[in-house]
């Protein structure tokens, strides 16, 4: 699968994730993710479209063909896409001159293998940097034996019983209090790349999403499944649940001071916001439900 097919699919739930769904109904509290697993859902929001997320009849994991580094306990993925870039307000052509300090050196986990990075003390002509533009951990730069490609942050690596608080998220791009924010929108929620609702720039409005949205607490998809669809017993019928939950919800679209966006989900029937980035959940309270309803237009 080439970085474009994958990194589009951002928003897309596959078929392989609901029937980890499923699997997980008969195992009940059992961990279905394995390290793999999690990175390929990196890019995929659990209630949300039922779009194929990996060719049908493929048997290996898309990860497979990926530009994979594993830098810090994150995963970032290696992206030359300029409409993917544009996405997540990137610039579209990544030369020498955007790239700033150096972060580390990498080397290829499986040497003459895919390419799946890690950071290295040895000197190689695989060097992450900064970038140039707004350097932050979720934006990076590599150049490798010369080529000079974005790289995207992915998600945490964490274990199942971490917890993973937005605040945490927001770190990544630089955003420490509301006025980091420079934008709010509710884009498409298949692609993200198209503004479909409320554009909000107040700065009054942002704040209050910001600090509400500091007090939700997090769960696993674990915990969320068992909390929403625990309780079904067929592929049918989950199916369907799931279905559902993605007609209710809306993707947001936060823009940093700094040009760079990331999205999240929230579904206003179930009263949950999800993050790809953090791989978590976060239960709705009443004061963020009530912001989503005068100022999105959703309650």
């Amino acid at each position: 699968m080439t970085t474009k097919k994958f990194s589009n699919a951002l928003g897309n739930i596959g078929e392989n994730y609901v029937d980890e769904a499923i699997t997980f109904t008969s195992k009940k509290k059992s961990n279905v993710w394995i390290k793999w697993g999690a990175l390929a859902a990196c890019f995929l929001f659990v209630i949300t479209l039922m779009v194929p997320f990996i060719y049908l009849g493929q048997d290996k994991l898309p990860t497979e063909d990926m530009q994979i580094i594993e830098y810090n306990n994150f995963y970032y993925e290696v992206c030359d896409d300029k409409s993917v870039l544009k996405k997540f307000g990137i610039e579209k052509s990544i030369t020498e001159d955007s790239a700033g300090e150096i972060i580390t050196y990498l080397a290829k986990k499986h040497p003459g293998g895919k390419s799946q990075y890690v950071a290295t003390e040895e000197k190689t002509n695989i060097i992450l940097f900064s970038y140039a533009k707004t350097p932050c951990e979720a934006i990076y730069v590599i150049c490798d034996n010369g080529k000079y490609d974005a790289v995207l942050f992915c998600n945490f690596v964490v274990l199942d019983t971490d917890a993973v608080s937005l605040d945490k998220l927001y770190s990544l791009y630089g955003i420490e209090e509301g006025a980091d924010i420079s934008s709010i929108s509710v884009v498409d929620n298949r692609t993200g790349k198209k503004v479909t609702g409320a554009t909000l720039t107040d700065a009054k409005i942002i704040h209050d999403f910001y600090v509400f949205s500091l007090k939700l607490v997090d769960y696993t998809f674990s915990d969320y499944h068992e909390m929403n669809y625990g309780h079904i017993k067929t592929e049918e019928e989950l199916v369907e649940a799931y279905d559902k939950t993605s007609d209710s919800k809306i993707t947001i679209r936060i823009e940093t001071k700094d040009g760079l966006r990331f999205y999240l989900e929230y579904d206003a029937d179930g009263g949950w916001i999800y993050s790809s980035g953090s791989m978590r959940h976060y239960k709705v309270t009443t004061e963020i439900s009530q912001w989503f309803e005068n100022h999105i237009g959703v309650n």
